[in-house]
């Protein structure tokens, strides 16, 4: 079941007033914060790996405690780099690749880290090893041993591979156990206040429509004008309430909220005002996410009509068939000389709806769908053609 409009919008205004209350110079300062913890675990990676290293070079038998100490440094801050690309490579693509992807996907970035780790430690113990020669006889016989093995050879190698596991696998796996218990702590607090959030939701349309109700049956007598206005913004109310909660509803849902949109904006607006919608042939059982349409509409009258102080007008134009749909809307644009300045708002808005209509279309129709908008200085034109197969079984359900 998708989440009501009313508390997208309730979240967004939280996270905006969020933003305000921190204010960029806070968020600033949580960001170096993050930073600094981030440097001091691998700091502290790169002390323990470089102990290791020591280890393994002071038990040679050579008391060449200075030249041990910097060879080791070099090793374990060479493996630190690996591992830091290793643990983002893997939190950042393979966990989300195994979640929203095919296994293929995920098998070959698993190879493909693996032959990079391989190599990347290879070469550079490799690079370490030729600068400080005859220091040390183990790092020798490292890299003698790493030089003997050929280029193709060096990843699949059953030692390498062992080397891979202690010195980079072993050490991630704690620090990656740990972000993705985190995850899904924080998704499972998530999931549990957004259904808060959403019982909450539910209690208030159910007050909304009686108030509407015990509004309407006052003024129904007194002024049948008023009445029917309020019955139409009922109307598209329940509509944007209820049925937004579905991916796919039929036409004729969406072609009524529609026409209750454009009267409406006919009992708003003057003379002045040419509104012209017309309807022809539809087959009322077309699939059609909920809204999509009426944001159409809504957009060309908030851009275009409403920011208009002169005569203006807008052409709406809709048929449709068994397997496909053809929407046309095309409004007039202001003037610099005729614009509404009461309406005028952050030009971004415009571009932030039809940004997200088309991620809509992409994500419902990925390859059936075309959308055409022609910005000219005096109009503004939108042209949507949907195609689907037919196939309507389990499109009106609740997802």
């Amino acid at each position: 079941m998708r989440l009501p409009i009313s508390l997208i919008h309730q979240v967004a205004s939280q996270l905006s007033h969020l933003r305000t209350t921190i204010g960029p110079t806070r968020l600033s300062q949580f960001k170096w914060k993050k930073w600094l913890l981030y440097l001091l675990g691998w700091s502290i990676a790169w002390a323990l790996m470089s102990w290791v290293f020591w280890q393994f070079l002071h038990n040679a038998g050579l008391n060449r405690h200075e030249a041990n100490l910097t060879i080791s440094l070099w090793l374990g801050g060479s493996n630190i780099v690996v591992q830091v690309i290793a643990y983002y490579w893997i939190t950042r693509k393979i966990i989300p690749a195994a979640i929203t992807s095919s296994w293929l996907i995920v098998a070959g970035h698993l190879l493909l880290l693996h032959v990079s780790i391989s190599l990347g430690r290879a070469y550079l113990q490799v690079g370490i090893g030729h600068y400080f020669a005859g220091y040390n006889p183990r790092l020798d016989q490292l890299t003698e041993r790493i030089e003997r093995t050929s280029f193709l050879q060096l990843p699949f190698s059953l030692m390498q591979f062992f080397d891979n596991w202690i010195y980079v696998y072993s050490v991630l796996l704690a620090p990656i156990c740990l972000k993705v218990i985190k995850e899904i702590y924080i998704a499972r607090n998530q999931a549990l206040q957004l259904e808060l959030n959403l019982l909450r939701a539910q209690i208030n349309p159910h007050f909304v429509f009686n108030t509407l109700n015990n509004i309407y049956s006052i003024i129904e007598e007194k002024d049948a004008y008023a009445a029917d206005v309020l019955l139409k913004f009922s109307h598209i109310l329940r509509y944007t309430f209820y049925e937004t909660e579905k991916d796919f509803i039929q036409l004729y849902r969406e072609v009524d909220s529609l026409n209750a949109y454009v009267e409406l904006e006919k009992i708003r607006h003057d003379q002045h005002v040419s509104i012209d919608l017309q309807i022809g042939a539809i087959d009322s059982s077309f699939p059609i996410p909920p809204l999509l349409l009426v944001s159409f509409v809504e957009n060309a009258f908030k851009h275009g009509i409403n920011s208009t102080i002169g005569a203006s007008w807008v052409r709406i134009n809709l048929r449709a068939s068994q397997s496909r749909l053809e929407f046309d809307i095309v409004n007039s644009k202001p003037l610099l000389n005729s614009i509404n300045v009461s309406m005028k708002g952050p030009a971004f808005t415009h571009q932030v709806g039809l940004t997200n209509i088309k991620r809509r279309l992409e994500l419902l129709y990925p390859k059936t769908h075309q959308l055409v908008i022609t910005d000219l200085p005096d109009r503004f034109s939108v042209r949507l053609l949907l195609t689907h197969d037919g196939k309507t079984n389990n499109l009106f359900t609740d997802r």
